[in-house]
């Protein structure tokens, strides 16, 4: 059929070390699919799951955003 999803994988990327290490990971930007952000110690009070980092007491013991970079295994020339 014409509008069935092609499932095939265009691209693989190595794995991340000390993953179990993340307490909080957040998508960059639709259009960074290679992207993310993450935390190795986070807060999860009710400003900052409101995206309110700014406004929270913990600041002071809690780590700023890293953006972490996806690199493809297998790129493609188009």
């Amino acid at each position: 059929m014409s509008d069935d999803v092609n499932k095939v994988n265009e691209y693989t990327c190595e794995a991340i070390k000390v993953t179990k290490d993340l307490h909080s990971i957040r998508l960059v930007g639709v259009m960074d699919v290679n992207k993310f952000m993450k935390k190795n110690l986070s807060c999860f009070c009710c400003l900052c799951v409101g995206d309110n980092f700014a406004a929270c007491k913990n600041l002071s013991w809690i780590q700023e955003w890293q953006v972490e970079i996806l690199i493809s295994n297998n790129t493609r020339s188009i």
